[in-house]
């Protein structure tokens, strides 16, 4: 890329020959050894007009490169390699967003201290292996970086927030009585509406009547027989009693209006 900065130039790596620090309209910051090769590159997050300054500014023997740079961010780059831990200068040599002055060893945007309080790994970027870094988990999606199945579902957080776009902290997010995972797995509906066709009738309803949920066309009848065995009402039933000033006549007719009729003796 062009460039308008002004070379900074010192013997970074204390091997005795001199290095070329300069930024460039590609967003990067180059270091070019002293035959024009390129010995590294850092790239911030817009073009790089202003020139890099070299000093020991922790006094620890080892230089930090500082840069200012378009994205409104002044970068400290530590020169012990990217693997190294500790305190840096500044928190952008790794990338952490949360200013403590620490080290971002696994370049996840969360630097050791704040990862020792999250419980995460330091080392490893995707603490519980769900493909969700850390910080993502953390700050963008809210899950847990350490339980690579927030919810207990079955799904993943990654298919959960990635894939399927449901909630990884409810295991039924339509909340049609059907899991998150039985509905992605089993009966491949959406988990995120409880009437996958659109058709009136809940995915759980149409499960459980062995219809397909995923055809509008194939849903449960709208009148349900009984089975044979359900006694109904639609039948005259007479039941007569007697008692001491005559007889009584009870009859259910199929209204269920019951009638009741008494007859008494007259006297002579």
């Amino acid at each position: 890329g062009r460039i308008d900065s002004s070379s900074a130039v010192a013997d970074l790596d204390g091997d005795g020959t001199l290095e070329v620090q300069v930024g460039s309209y590609d967003d990067k910051l180059y270091c070019f050894n002293h035959t024009g090769g390129i010995e590294w590159s850092y790239t911030t997050g817009d073009d790089i007009y202003s020139s890099p300054c070299v000093a020991d500014l922790d006094n620890d023997g080892i230089f930090e490169v500082i840069v200012g740079s378009l994205d409104y961010k002044l970068y400290c780059l530590g020169l012990t390699g990217v693997t190294s831990s500790g305190v840096s200068p500044w928190y952008c040599f790794r990338g952490s967003a949360f200013h403590t002055g620490h080290m971002d060893s696994d370049s996840d945007y969360m630097d050791d201290q704040t990862e020792v309080f999250y419980g995460t790994n330091p080392q490893n970027d995707d603490t519980d292996n769900d493909m969700l870094e850390d910080w993502d988990e953390i700050n963008n999606y809210h899950t847990d970086p350490t339980d690579d199945d927030s919810d207990d579902d079955g799904l993943t957080d990654y298919e959960e927030v990635i894939t399927y776009l449901s909630d990884s902290w409810v295991d039924d997010t339509d909340e049609d009585g059907l899991s998150d995972y039985d509905e992605a797995k089993t009966h491949f509906t959406d988990p995120t509406n409880y009437d996958s066709d659109g058709d009136g009738y809940s995915d759980y309803v149409e499960v459980i009547h062995g219809t397909d949920p995923l055809d509008p066309n194939d849903h449960p009848p709208t009148t349900i027989t009984l089975p044979p065995e359900t006694t109904t009402l639609n039948q005259t039933i007479t039941v007569t009693a007697g008692i001491a000033l005559g007889s009584v006549v009870l009859v259910v007719a199929s209204s269920l209006t019951i009638s009741v009729i008494v007859y008494r003796r007259r006297r002579k």
